[in-house]
């Protein structure tokens, strides 16, 4: 077992290192997106095989996390965490070093192994180490999380792309550096009750999962990816253009605002009731990209820059929906595994997704920002009626009548 001599870390530092591991799981995600334009350029590739490496990873992190997503349950939040940060780590380095396009898709492999083992067990831990179980509280770090995680993939990967050497390479060992970092904190976590070795040796030892819960809560995850998969695969081209500059800082900056929205929805959303939530990220979504629409066709920067702020709310609204109905109705004996069946739902239908929607950008872009109008509507209705249903409270019995 994995121990460090070290003395614990207190339930408080451990819930935020556990945060931590959810910001770098995301860096993961997006770390190579400002990147891609260097490639391109430098080593003179064609624009689909850069799209195969982006795509390929939601699916593969799906894919691993419907394996790999109860490993946690199993072998307790600090080895999972701990075999997830090696993986990015590894992830990172092959992709600090990479001379060719080949070394791309093992880096993006072992960074999709990272992410599904690591993401689903930091947000177990979230759980665990909140004192109080609040799954409000969950759902805000969580977000302050994300949203940290990819303001470190585009506004600082941008700056060093940017201003200082080696702009294939640096951010990505910043992104190594990261991952050793917070995997020396996590040797120190304590080790939690509930996040002890289940043992399993019958059938009727497995947790029943709350697959209506699931399958709520994925609807508006999807929402939060499909919103997110527009802009981190298409904001950094549209931001350029807009820009009228090839400046990786700017074009970072402005993608950064979507990631700042995040953070400030989430601190700010988490006291609404969930349904509300629902409907609040469709509003804002659709909003979003009508402004995106407009800002695209009639070249307004500042139109753009409301577009990003608003979508990252959306981002913010359908996630912490997602979260406050999921977290609320998972058993203790299976948060690790009820979480990496909501994530896988949603890196999946991103990665179907982020193949269509480049596929239609490539005809017209004008027409993938209004197919993805209709879509968050559609998707956010259902989201919002789904999530409604399952959290509206009961109607008290009514009373009879009597005549005497």
């Amino acid at each position: 077992m994995v121990r460090s001599s070290a003395r614990p870390l207190s339930g408080s530092a451990a819930f935020w290192v556990s945060a931590s591991v959810v910001a770098i799981c995301l860096w993961g995600s997006a770390s190579p997106s400002m990147v891609f334009p260097l490639y391109l350029e430098q080593w003179h590739l064609d624009p689909e095989e850069i799209e195969t490496v982006f795509a390929a990873y939601p699916f593969t992190v799906a894919f691993l996390m419907l394996i790999l997503g109860g490993l946690s349950d199993r072998l307790g939040r600090r080895r999972t965490m701990l075999i997830g940060l090696s993986s990015l780590a590894v992830g990172s380095l092959v992709f600090a070093l990479a001379p060719a396009l080949p070394f791309l898709y093992v880096g993006r492999l072992f960074q999709a192994i990272g992410t599904a083992t690591a993401l689903s067990a930091a947000t177990a831990a979230l759980v665990e180490f909140e004192p109080q179980r609040r799954a409000a509280r969950v759902s805000r770090v969580t977000i302050l999380a994300t949203a940290t995680g990819l303001v470190i993939a585009s506004l600082i990967a941008g700056a060093l792309i940017e201003y200082a050497p080696l702009p294939l390479h640096l951010t990505f060992w910043l992104g190594f550096a990261l991952a050793i970092g917070i995997a020396f904190l996590v040797l120190r976590l304590p080790d939690h009750p509930e996040a002890r070795v289940r043992k399993a040796d019958s059938a009727s030892s497995r947790p029943r999962l709350p697959r209506k819960a699931i399958a709520t809560g994925a609807s508006a995850l999807i929402a939060a990816y499909a919103m997110g998969a527009l802009v981190l695969s298409l904001g950094a081209d549209i931001a350029r253009d807009l820009l009228g500059t090839d400046d990786a800082f700017l074009a970072g900056a402005v993608i950064a605002l979507f990631s700042l929205a995040i953070g400030a929805g989430g601190l700010t959303l988490g006291h609404f009731p969930v349904h509300r939530l629902a409907v609040l990220g469709t509003v804002a979504a659709v909003v979003s990209l009508g402004v995106l629409l407009i800002a695209s066709t009639q070249r307004d920067l500042l139109l753009f820059s409301v577009s990003s702020l608003l979508a990252g709310a959306a981002f913010a609204a359908f996630l912490s929906t997602a979260l406050g109905v999921v977290v609320a109705e998972t058993p203790p004996e299976a948060k690790a595994v009820t979480m990496s069946r909501l994530y896988a739902t949603g890196y999946a239908v991103q990665g179907v997704l982020a193949l269509a929607l480049g596929a239609i950008a490539d005809i017209s872009l004008p027409a993938a920002i209004t197919s993805w109008i209709v879509l968050l509507a559609v998707i956010g209705s259902v989201a919002s009626f789904l999530v409604w249903r399952r959290t509206r409270p009961a109607r008290p019995a009514r009373e009879s009548i009597s005549a005497g």
